[in-house]
């Protein structure tokens, strides 16, 4: 996951340029913790290096977990869409029936009034 500590963006004002700058790292600890942590902890290289893929493999792992959510929220939208796109077209049908019905009785009752039928 990635994490802003800063904001940047270019803006124009009054023909001028003026740009801020963004300042990107990754969220996670660097090479500068695992050697402190080796330092408290006593430990040698393999076990460090065994706590940095731990590590690596748990921030795969909420990687997984954030992108499958995000899969469910879109098939749940999708659903939702598929539905609106089944229904609104028997809406239609319904109201163009109703007012097919409306003015053949319009025009019968017309007729009839008229003594034309």
């Amino acid at each position: 996951r990635w994490s802003a500590a800063g904001s940047g963006a270019e803006t124009w004002s009054n023909g001028e340029v003026t740009s801020l700058t963004l300042l990107v790292h990754l969220a996670g600890h660097g090479d500068q913790f695992y050697a402190q942590m080796a330092a408290e902890n006593h430990m040698d290289r393999l076990q460090v290096e065994v706590v940095k893929l731990n590590d690596e493999l748990a921030e795969i792992l909420n990687e997984a977990d954030y992108m499958k959510e995000k899969e469910v929220r879109f098939h749940r939208k999708a659903e939702r869409v598929n539905l609106a796109a089944i229904w609104w077209p028997i809406l239609q049908i319904a109201i163009l029936v109703l007012t097919a019905a409306f003015q053949v009785q319009s025009l019968k009752s017309y007729f009839q009034t008229r003594s034309l039928y």
